[in-house]
C-alpha cells in the first residue's frame, strides 16, 4: 500500500516467470525516493478512489511491460519503448509521455469523455488499443475518446507523430484530429464501430495523410483531399459511410477511396474542385474502386443539378478520342454548377461543371472515377442520390 508499506528503498524483484505486482493508493500520493521494482512484467496501481500516484514514472519500474493504473489516473512519464501505458476503469485524462520512437497505450473500459495526450522528443508512432465505456445515455451510444499529440519529434519541418495505429474492441467516437503530421493511420484491426451514425471520426485536418485504414465495424469517416500527398482510404468490412469534402487540391494530388464489404454510403458534401491542373488531371482524380452498385449508395447532391446526357451526348463522349476530349465534350455539355455522369473506357466518370467561364474542361472544374461501373448501374433513389 502506497505510503504505508511502500516505503523510500523498498526493493522487489520478479526474477523468472511472469510477474504482478498490485500496488494499493489509498490518497494522493508520490511513489517513495529509491525504490526499486524490477523483473515484474505488470505493474497494477490501483486506486480506491481517493487518491493518485502524482509523480508517476515508469522508469520506477525497469522492465515492466504495462503499467497500468486502475480506477484513477494521472500523467505517466518515461514509458519506453515496448511498454505499455495502460488505464483500467477510470477517465483517462492524462499525458503519456514516452521515452523513445513509438509508444503503446491500452485502453479497458475507460469513462466516456476521456482525453489522452501523447508526448516524447522522438516519438513518431503510436499505438491505442483496447476498450471505451458507453456513453450512459438510454438506449447507450458509443463513448468517445480524444487522443492529441504534442511529440515534438520530425524531421524535414514536421514535428508530430506520423503513425497511429488503433486496435478497438468497443464501439467509439475517436477524435484524433490533433495528429496533424501524420501520415499513415491505421485502425484496419478493430471490430468495435468508429464513429456512430451522428458523429464520424473526421481526418480532414490532417494535412499529410498518405494511407487510412479501417476496420470490420459500421464505421462513420469524414475525410477531405490532402494538397500535400496522394491519399489512399480503405473503410474495410462494416456499412460504413465516407464523406468528402471535394474542395482543393491545389497540388493536384490523387484521392483513392475503397469501400471495402458491406452496404457502405460514399457522400460529397460540396462542390467538387479537384482538378488543379487540366494537362495533368489524372494525377488529381478522385476514385473510387470498388463501388457496387446493388449494395452501395453514392450521395452527389452537394454538386448542384444533374445535366442528364442525351444518347447524341454519351455516344459522342464515349467515341473521344481519349479521356480528356471526353472530358471537354462532358463540360460543353453540363451547366455550370451542375454535374453529369458519363461512361469511358470501362468506367463511369461524376463530372462538376464547376469553374466559371465557357472553355470547356478547366482548372477548378471537379471528376470522380467510379471504377467498372457504369451509368446503366445507377438507380436514382436506390444507389445514387441527386
Amino acid at each position: 500500500m502506497l505510503a504505508q508499506t511502500f516505503q523510500t528503498s523498498d526493493s522487489i524483484d520478479g526474477r523468472g516467470g511472469n510477474d504482478t505486482f498490485n500496488l494499493t493508493v489509498t490518497a494522493d500520493a508520490d511513489l517513495p525516493a529509491g525504490v526499486d521494482v524490477s523483473s515484474v512484467e505488470v505493474v497494477n496501481l490501483v486506486s480506491d478512489g481517493t487518491g493518485q500516484v502524482t509523480n508517476l514514472d515508469a522508469t520506477s519500474f525497469a522492465g515492466a511491460e504495462q503499467v497500468w493504473q486502475v480506477n484513477d489516473a494521472n500523467d505517466i512519464a518515461g514509458v519506453a519503448e515496448g511498454q505499455a501505458a495502460g488505464f483500467r476503469d477510470t477517465a483517462a485524462t492524462a499525458t503519456v509521455t514516452f521515452t523513445g520512437e513509438s509508444g503503446v497505450v491500452a485502453l479497458d473500459n475507460v469513462d466516456d469523455g476521456s482525453a489522452l495526450d501523447v508526448a516524447g522528443t522522438s516519438l513518431t508512432s503510436v499505438s491505442i488499443s483496447g476498450s471505451v465505456d458507453d456513453d450512459g445515455a438510454t438506449p447507450a451510444g458509443p463513448g468517445s475518446l480524444t487522443v492529441t499529440d504534442s511529440s515534438t519529434s520530425g524531421t524535414g519541418g514536421a514535428v508530430g507523430v506520423t503513425e497511429v495505429t488503433g486496435e478497438f474492441s468497443s464501439d467509439v467516437l475517436l477524435d484524433i484530429s490533433d495528429f496533424t503530421a501524420a501520415t499513415s493511420v491505421d485502425l484496419s484491426a478493430s471490430t468495435g464501430a468508429i464513429g456512430n451514425a451522428g458523429t464520424s471520426t473526421n481526418v480532414s485536418l490532417l494535412t499529410d495523410l498518405e494511407t487510412f485504414v479501417s476496420g470490420s465495424g459500421n464505421d462513420n469517416i469524414t475525410a477531405a483531399i490532402s494538397d500535400e500527398a496522394d491519399t489512399s482510404f480503405d473503410l474495410g468490412e462494416g456499412n460504413d459511410t465516407f464523406t468528402l469534402n471535394g474542395t482543393g487540391d491545389t497540388n493536384n494530388t490523387a484521392t483513392s477511396v475503397t469501400l471495402g464489404e458491406g452496404n457502405d454510403t460514399f457522400v460529397v458534401d460540396t462542390a467538387l474542385t479537384n482538378v488543379a491542373d487540366v494537362t495533368d488531371f489524372a494525377a488529381g482524380m478522385i476514385t473510387v474502386e470498388d463501388f457496387n452498385a446493388s449494395e452501395d449508395v453514392i450521395d452527389v447532391s452537394a454538386l448542384g443539378g444533374r445535366d442528364v446526357l442525351t444518347n447524341t451526348e454519351q455516344a459522342n463522349i464515349t467515341a473521344a478520342a481519349d479521356l480528356e476530349a471526353a472530358l471537354d465534350l462532358a463540360s460543353t455539355a453540363t451547366t455550370q454548377g451542375e454535374y453529369s455522369v458519363f461512361d469511358f473506357g470501362g468506367d463511369a466518370y461524376i463530372f462538376n461543371e464547376v469553374a466559371v467561364g465557357d472553355t470547356g474542361f478547366e482548372n477548378g472544374d471537379g471528376l470522380i472515377k467510379l471504377t467498372g461501373m457504369s451509368v446503366a448501374d445507377i438507380d436514382a433513389g436506390v444507389n445514387f442520390l441527386a
